[in-house]
């Protein structure tokens, strides 16, 4: 699973607004209320996809235990597009998923979400136990209507980490690196063996953009990159903090550590090399789906993949040291849907362990709930987060869910050119600043 194409649907929702696919327009409900008997479910997932198959079977059970039938749409990533398009008018499903930062990017300013707080407090279907007693409120708290009620229920949380073959480098398995210093002498060591010690597809800005943030955070603390686009002024880049990132960041590019030609390649190419064993590389900074979603390719590497994963490095004096990315994937309710009732009884029956462990045993990714069994490719990803706590910070830092327009104007465009070796960490850092100046000028 990648989500890199829903995250461009959410950095183009102002641009993409009128792009509403026709057979979605009219795949709604016609004001079923109460007693209706169907839930209509456009999902961000594609048909044939490990979780599609996890929620159809669902929803085929569910439409036998209570009679109501799922029309489920599966979208793809570009999902909210569509119901951002209809939120002024038009037809909108009753349950649609996807990251919890694009569902709050596409609902939040219009309030146009349904309060969940009844589905949190409600029994999960076939369970004693009430929804929001076995999720992460915590993280969930980001996530709010206006009157502070829950936007979304997660499915799905989605972290990242450095991922490495553990038959590859076994010293790592042993003895992974923590801190900075210790990972560039890992680094180091396999330059020296004639690899490229780190994989990457330099033609997506999500995925360049996952070592700026690292970098970002260990130094500046979670939520500076945030803060920084949201200063006007754009002297929050003048943050020394923020520099000495960039330079870790120029440190690798400068230092030839990433993979010969990544700028030039298209994604997947590097990790589906990576995880084959074709690019000798050894590092993926990536998505907790990375396991899923090149397992096709590990199964062909000679040294029968092992997959381990640690986090990004601390760095000294860090101000964001230990912090672990995390995000939820999950369902909101649009305020104008036909049949909320329905769309939130689904909700309940699918957060049953029965039905939710899919998302780990068929998806091999993680699920919110901490009584569910973790896949094995994501046993130390899982350790991370637990070990973190609250120190979590979201997928850019925040940025592009809070300022989207600047996420695809300016923030990615600006890190691919970094990564790219077209900046330097003083030219990137200066970007930045004008970028976050022109980008308020513009808003008006």
């Amino acid at each position: 699973m990648t989500l890199l194409s829903g995250k461009r649907r959410v950095l183009a929702a102002a641009v993409c607004a009128l792009a509403v696919a026709p057979s979605l327009a009219a795949c709604g409900g016609g004001g079923g209320g109460s007693d209706s008997k169907t839930l209509t479910y456009w999902s961000m997932w594609t048909k044939g996809e490990p979780q599609a198959k996890v929620l159809a079977k669902t929803a085929a059970a569910f439409e036998k235990s209570t009679g109501v039938h799922v029309d489920i749409k599966w979208v793809g990533r570009n999902v909210l597009t569509n119901v951002s398009a209809n939120l002024n008018g038009g037809t909108l499903p009753d349950l649609v998923d996807q990251d919890a930062g694009e569902l709050k990017a596409t609902f939040a300013a219009a309030d146009a979400a349904t309060g969940l707080k009844d589905v949190c407090d409600a029994q999960i279907i076939g369970e004693k136990t009430k929804v929001c007693s076995v999720l992460p409120t915590s993280v969930m708290a980001r996530y709010k209507t206006a009157d502070g009620q829950p936007m979304m229920i997660p499915y799905e949380l989605i972290s990242s980490a450095l991922w490495y073959n553990a038959n590859q480098v076994k010293d790592v398995a042993a003895n992974p690196p923590a801190t900075w210093p210790d990972f560039i002498g890992v680094l180091d060591k396999e330059k020296s063996s004639g690899r490229a010690p780190l994989a990457l597809d330099g033609d997506t800005g999500q995925y360049t953009s996952y070592w700026w943030t690292y970098a970002g955070v260990r130094h500046a603390g979670v939520g500076a990159l945030r803060d920084a686009v949201a200063d006007k002024s754009g002297k929050s880049w003048d943050n020394p903090d923020l520099l000495a990132a960039a330079q870790d960041i120029e440190t690798l590019v400068k230092g030839h550590y990433f993979t010969p030609n990544y700028t030039g390649t298209k994604w997947p190419a590097q990790q589906s090399a990576w995880a084959d064993g074709d690019s000798k590389s050894d590092f993926l900074l990536m998505g907790s789906w990375a396991p899923s979603e090149t397992a096709p390719f590990a199964a062909k590497n000679p040294t029968k993949f092992a997959y381990r994963s640690l986090t990004y490095p601390n760095v000294p004096g860090g101000k964001g040291n230990d912090a672990v990315e995390e995000s939820l994937i999950g369902f909101a309710i649009p305020r104008k849907a036909d049949n909320p009732q329905n769309a939130e009884k689904f909700i309940r029956f699918f957060l049953n362990k029965k039905y939710l462990s899919g998302i780990s045993t068929t998806a091999l990714n993680l699920t919110p709930r901490q009584d569910i069994a973790v896949p094995p490719q994501l046993a130390d990803l899982k350790k991370q987060v637990a070990k973190a706590g609250t120190n979590t910070f979201l997928s850019d830092d925040g940025v592009t869910a809070e300022f989207p327009q600047f996420g695809s104007e300016y923030d990615y465009p600006l890190v691919q050119k970094f990564l790219d070796g077209r900046l330097d960490a003083q030219g990137f850092i200066a970007a930045m600043k004008k970028a976050t100046v022109e980008y308020w000028k513009n808003q008006g």
